[in-house]
């Protein structure tokens, strides 16, 4: 139900329930609803009756997973930011995925402010051994502003071109078998290896 009222916009509703059932329980699961919700009114109310940030809701997530998976906020930093100054974990996984390799997909304000945070660019979060560089270089799609803004911000706050996956595929590698010519160029010139071999053998040329 509760997951109902935060799709359909009902924060009135949603609100109301957290209202009438102040134990932490009830609080825990209406949590995730409301950080879908989008308002931090409703999910500071519902900290206050001591739900937990880095603990699982009724959504099988944490809070800030699913931050993470809403785009469809207008602002989506400001439930990041939030959730992190209330408490939100920055290093620890989610579903088996590290906080910054979801945030790479979102936008590159959301990775400077989890890097500010303390979020390890180079952390190894996912279960092919990505690292954020390298999640993001074996996703890349069609929209070039994005794809060029987000490696550049990558490599800017300091994301090591050179590590590589458990396929011991690099950025370089990813970026060159998805033949975007920019990317490379860009890994190139922060120093990405050229003779760097994958677990196949085969070099970012070949």
């Amino acid at each position: 139900m509760a997951e109902e009222l935060a799709k359909g916009g009902k924060m009135n509703a949603l609100h109301f329930l957290g209202s009438q059932y102040s134990n932490p329980q009830t609080c825990q699961i209406l949590l995730g609803p409301s950080v879908m919700s989008g308002n931090t009114k409703i999910v500071e109310s519902f900290l206050d009756s001591d739900a937990g940030l880095n603990k699982f809701c009724s959504l099988g997530k944490k809070a800030l997973a699913i931050a993470l998976e809403c785009l469809k906020y207008p602002d989506p930093m400001k439930m990041v930011t939030f959730l992190v100054e209330k408490g939100s974990h920055v290093n620890r996984s989610i579903n088996d995925v590290s906080p910054l390799i979801k945030a790479v997909f979102c936008n590159p304000d959301i990775v400077n402010y989890r890097v500010r945070h303390g979020a390890n660019i180079n952390e190894v979060g996912d279960d092919r051994d990505n690292t954020p560089l390298t999640a993001f270089c074996s996703h890349l799609d069609s929209d070039m502003a994005r794809n060029s803004n987000m490696v550049a911000t990558l490599l800017i706050a300091g994301a090591n071109p050179n590590m590589s996956n458990n396929a011991c595929n690099t950025a370089l590698h990813l970026a060159a078998k998805g033949g975007n010519f920019e990317i490379c160029c860009k890994l190139i010139k922060a120093g990405s290896h050229l003779e760097a071999r994958a677990f196949e053998g085969s070099t970012p040329l070949l």
